[in-house]
């Protein structure tokens, strides 16, 4: 399990690929996941280097069908910037617990530490390891001391490595894409959402017959807006019946057909005026006709009015 002539192999599962939807490159010590989409690689020599918004992350050994997997099937972006895999010899702090650096980071066989976030002190003639203020190792002896030093420096020329200017064009490139593609993703399901509550609602924009809304001030006036419900029915044949029985029996049937014609052609006034972008319908106007033909007679409702924008 733990091979002191050979470091690569003592965490050989610490970064791993999740190859279902989104896909990942995990890092299982510090429990990242860092979307496939966002990173950019390089394979040279068996070794795949990985960068992470223009920063250095790792370098890994995989195999070239492996790698051409990753580029190919799980589009992970390419670029010509590698570094290779760097590892040093194995040194032992006071305890007995041996450690050694893989690249940027500072390992022992059950943890990885960035370079980048160690910090050193040197009291009575012992280095002293810390990392965020928590101190994980004591180095006595001279040669220990001197070991890990050299490592160190290694190890943050490593952290610190840039990619070359084409590959940090195309990154940042590839990254303004991608946040263009979020926003645009983000803002289609706001108005997926807002259409779904409006259709709950009706769509209950302000639909006024007057031509202004007290207190606000008209910003823009949109244009007009028309909603047309078409029936064909018997109600014609109700109506008459109705007018000629006028302080009789109300026909609910026709009253109900009615009301049912004024709601289903406002609530498409309301839909018109949303996809405008309005905030409110402003003279509204109700016109019935009736058109006469083969079979049962049609009646015709056009709502129409001016959508307009508001100062709010």
């Amino acid at each position: 399990m733990f091979g002191k002539t050979n470091p690569k192999k003592v965490h050989p599962s610490r970064w791993y690929i999740k190859t279902f939807n989104p896909y990942t490159v995990t890092d299982s010590f510090n429990k990242i996941d860092y979307d496939i989409n966002s990173l950019f690689a390089a394979y040279e020599n068996k070794e795949l280097t990985l960068w992470h918004e223009g920063r250095y992350l790792t370098t890994l050994e995989i195999s070239k069908n492996e790698a051409n997997r990753l580029f190919e099937v799980h589009k992970l972006n390419r670029c010509k910037t590698s570094v290779p895999l760097n590892f040093s010899v194995i040194f032992t702090s006071r305890n007995g617990t041996e450690f050694f650096f893989i690249g940027k980071d500072l390992c022992t066989k059950e943890h990885a530490f960035s370079v980048e976030r160690l910090s050193f002190t040197e009291t009575q003639g012992s280095l002293n390891v810390s990392v965020d203020g928590k101190n994980i190792a004591v180095f006595e002896s001279d040669n220990e001391k001197e070991t890990f030093y050299r490592a160190q420096k290694d190890a943050m020329s490593i952290a610190e490595a840039k990619m070359d200017s084409q590959s940090l064009e195309d990154s940042k490139a590839i990254s303004a894409l991608r946040t263009a593609e979020r926003a645009k993703a983000e803002e289609a399901e706001k108005k997926r959402e807002q259409e779904a509550e409006f259709r709950r609602n009706g769509y209950s924009h302000i639909i006024l017959t007057t031509e202004s809304i007290s207190p606000f001030a008209v910003r823009k006036r949109l244009g007009i807006v028309t909603a047309e419900y078409v029936y064909r029915s018997t109600i014609l044949s109700s109506l008459v019946a109705e007018i000629s029985s006028i302080g009789e029996t109300r026909q609910s049937s026709t009253q109900n057909a009615l009301k049912e014609a004024r709601t289903m052609a406002l609530t498409e006034l309301r839909r018109e005026a949303h996809n405008l972008g309005a905030d409110a319908v402003v003279a509204v106007d109700l016109d019935y006709s009736e058109v006469a033909g083969a079979g049962s007679p049609m009646m015709f409702l056009v709502a129409s009015g001016t959508a307009i924008e508001i100062d709010k």
